[in-house]
């Protein structure tokens, strides 16, 4: 039923438009087909290469969206010198699209008139005028410009291909559609809205199975490098609010402050090994962190133990043997984030700190927390 009113939506919208408009598309792919099944592989290659690409063109535009906002400059200022720097790359090429929508310059790359060293250097110079523009504090979008990104390298890429397989890739612009499809589905993480998108905007819907396979590979990529995350919601993550792709998981909506075992043993540094061995065989814990003058400075597990030969362990110190380097977790974060952590760096369990004092001890978390708590939300 969710869908009903999206559909009703839709049709009337489409019946305004091109009652209005016409049903002219909005990209003139004219020639532009699929035909043999095995050219998918090269889409398949595509696709894993745009997931990578979707990656760097997010990082890139919060790089520069968060030097500018670091930068000591009056905020009124920051967005004329994006439109300073975007004008410059504009005014050396000012046929291609690089400023506005850009469909100008998308409509010259399917009709193959722009070279494959041109097309590539389009692609990068429109992420860097997008990012100075809207990074910078001006007004401007990341759609049109994605499509038009995913257009040039895809159009150089398919190139590319008909160079290596010239009897297979006899029509090489068809990639700057897939590209433009792997783009934003990798980029936004919306693979369904671009298997259907692109061929509605090109009328064109023979290259339905290669924009599938592109996108979803594209998008799969994007997934595991961004952890669910995408250009529309890094934003939002960034000032607190959590929006992942697909639906909300449990671990997203419990905090660590709720969890925690506030009641927390710990040990001094100077504690021999051998003390600290009939602790974890006493208490049953297999970690302590380890505290100096009140002080959080490391963590000791009873793998650590197992490095120092059994009868040096009346003269080895807890804290020669500690670890100082630090993974910690803070009581406002969730506990999917602190799973995470646990996961990437193989520990099973991880000391609360303050926010604004890494070395005030508050609490300790461990996997089995998590899976009570995990638990216990199920059975509600």
């Amino acid at each position: 039923f969710d869908a009903i009113p999206i559909i009703i939506a839709v049709v009337i919208g489409t019946a305004v438009a091109t009652s209005y408009l016409g049903t002219q598309p909005a990209f003139n792919t004219a020639g532009l087909t699929f035909k043999e099944p095995t050219e998918l592989l090269f889409y398949a290659l595509l696709g894993i290469a745009f997931g990578f690409i979707a990656v760097f063109w997010v990082k890139l535009f919060y790089f520069i969206e968060r030097a500018f906002g670091k930068a000591r400059i009056p905020e009124e200022i920051k967005p004329a010198i994006g439109g300073v720097l975007t004008g410059i790359i504009g005014m050396l090429l000012p046929q291609y699209g690089i400023l506005g929508v850009g469909y100008n310059g998308i409509e010259a790359a399917l009709a193959g008139e722009i070279p494959a060293l041109t097309l590539l250097a389009l692609g990068i110079v429109k992420m860097l005028a997008t990012s100075f523009t809207v990074g910078s504090g001006g007004s401007g979008g990341i759609f049109a410009p994605t499509l038009y990104i995913g257009c040039m390298i895809g159009g150089s890429m398919g190139l590319l291909f008909k160079h290596l397989a010239p009897t297979l890739v006899t029509q090489p612009f068809t990639y700057s559609l897939a590209g433009m499809a792997a783009l934003f589905a990798g980029a936004a993480q919306a693979p369904l809205t671009v298997m259907i998108m692109i061929p509605e905007m090109s009328n064109n819907y023979s290259l339905l199975l290669p924009l599938m396979v592109s996108s979803a590979l594209s998008y799969f990529i994007a997934w595991t490098f961004m952890k669910g995350s995408s250009i529309y919601t890094l934003k939002l993550e960034q000032r607190g609010v959590h929006i992942k792709v697909g639906r909300p998981e449990v671990l997203d909506m419990i905090m660590v402050k709720e969890v925690m075992s506030k009641q927390v043993i710990s040990v001094k540094s100077d504690m021999p090994v051998s003390l600290l061995e009939l602790m974890i065989f006493e208490t049953g814990h297999t970690g302590f962190p380890v505290v100096e003058s009140g002080k959080l400075v490391g963590i000791v597990t009873i793998d650590d133990i197992g490095k120092v030969k059994p009868e040096d362990r009346n003269k080895v110190k807890v804290g020669e043997i500690a670890t100082r380097k630090l993974v910690v977790a803070y009581p406002d974060e969730t506990l999917s984030a602190v799973l995470t952590k646990m996961y990437e760096n193989n520990i099973g369990r991880l000391p609360v700190v303050d926010p604004k004092d890494k070395t005030k001890l508050i609490g300790i978390i461990s996997k089995t927390d998590i899976l009570r708590a995990y638990r216990k939300f199920k059975e509600l």
